[in-house]
């Protein structure tokens, strides 16, 4: 085990890179990071001493390098060690990670993210800022969003809090279930289901193939909808309202044989459909 101490800027931004094992990152004093790499099964190997950990200007660098080596078992050739990685940070810190199968856990109050992972799950608290996430089977957790969000994933879920800025995104086979959402939305999955705690005001643009749509529409808004399942379901509990043309939500639902459902958010009031 390997622990650095580092005086840090408040503008810090953590530059990670991990390719296996997990990295935890929780609260620490503000103006201070520590960093601490533990070794696990890297048959005699340090990766500990061969990490880069330093401080470079406003990035605080955490570079562990790969397992080394690889060995059979029953045939298969595996490769050998793992890390265990703990960093406190200040909170508002932003992140910068590239992780293949590592897992990243984020305990404390970011500013902004940007996440690389292939397998690991990447689960995350609040975030001012905008959060930028790509993985190919990891789940992705995320807290309360305050800018845009962004998620990319094959078949990892997702699961966030609510967002004040604009939504994307893309999954083949993993469920999406979203928080309160301030802006523009665009989801698009094949086979995962997808469900919104409530639409707020923009333009919702939400397509499935095979998956279920469970969308809940926030009080108070005239709304556009424009849904569509081939051999799947339609229901809708909203009521219609007149058509002057102006609208707080323009909503687009589509699936193929997957189940359409479109309801009120649990707050006062109501919404109605033009």
């Amino acid at each position: 085990m390997t622990t650095w101490t580092f005086e840090v800027p408040d503008d810090l931004t953590l530059d990670l890179r991990c390719a296996t094992g997990r990295v935890d990152v929780v609260a620490g004093p503000a103006g201070q990071a520590e960093v601490t790499v533990t070794d696990r099964g890297n048959g005699g190997r340090s990766l500990a001493d061969e990490s880069r950990v330093e401080v470079t200007g406003d990035r605080l660098v955490v570079h562990v390098p790969e397992g080394g080596g690889r060995r059979s078992v029953w045939f298969v050739p595996r490769r050998l060690g793992s890390v265990a990685v703990r960093i406190a940070l200040p909170a508002s810190t932003s992140i910068d990670a590239h992780l293949a199968s590592a897992d990243l856990d984020v305990a404390v109050p970011l500013r902004a993210v940007a996440a690389r992972s292939a397998s690991g799950d990447v689960h995350l608290g609040d975030a001012s800022g905008d959060v930028s996430i790509n993985t190919a089977s990891g789940d992705v957790r995320v807290g309360q969003v305050g800018g845009d969000l962004s998620v990319a994933t094959a078949s990892g879920d997702l699961r966030t809090g609510d967002v004040d800025r604009a939504v994307s995104v893309r999954t083949a086979s993993g469920d999406v279930a979203l928080g309160a959402l301030a802006g523009d939305v665009r989801v698009r999955t094949v086979s995962g289901d997808v469900a919104v705690r409530g639409l707020g005001p923009g333009d919702g643009d939400i397509a499935s193939t095979s998956g279920d749509l469970k969308l809940a529409v926030a009080p108070g808004l005239t709304i556009h909808l424009d849904v569509s399942s081939v051999t799947g379901d339609l229901h809708s509990d909203l009521g219609a309202g007149s058509d002057d043309g102006e609208v707080d939500l323009s909503l687009r639902a589509r699936t193929v044989s997957g189940d359409v459902t479109i309801t009120r958010s649990q707050a006062p009031g109501g919404a109605h459909v033009v």
